[in-house]
C-alpha cells in the first residue's frame, strides 16, 4: 500500500481527527476529486451516525458542521460533471 494510499485511507477512518473543516478537504492539492468525495462521505455518516446517537439522549453532532460537508460534497460533485 503506498503512502497516499494509507493517508487516504486515515482520512476516511477519522476526517474530523484530520481536517478542521470540509473546506480544508477540497482544498487539499495531494487528493483528487473521488478521494475527497470519500472522505467527505466518510464524514457526513459520522455526523449522521451522532444525529442518531443524540436521538437516544448521546451528545449529538455540531448541526453546522453536517451542512458544512453537504455543501462541500455538492460542490465537488459539480465540478465533476
Amino acid at each position: 500500500m503506498s503512502k497516499q494510499t494509507q493517508a487516504i485511507e486515515e482520512y476516511i477512518h477519522d476526517p474530523a481527527g484530520h481536517f478542521s473543516s470540509p473546506k480544508e478537504v477540497l482544498e487539499h492539492a495531494e487528493l483528487d476529486a473521488q478521494s475527497k468525495i470519500k472522505i467527505l462521505e466518510a464524514w457526513k455518516q459520522e455526523q449522521l451516525q451522532l444525529m442518531k446517537a443524540s436521538e437516544e439522549n448521546m451528545p449529538g453532532p455540531d448541526p453546522d458542521r453536517l451542512k458544512q460537508v453537504e455543501l462541500a460534497l455538492t460542490s465537488l460533485e459539480q465540478d465533476l460533471h
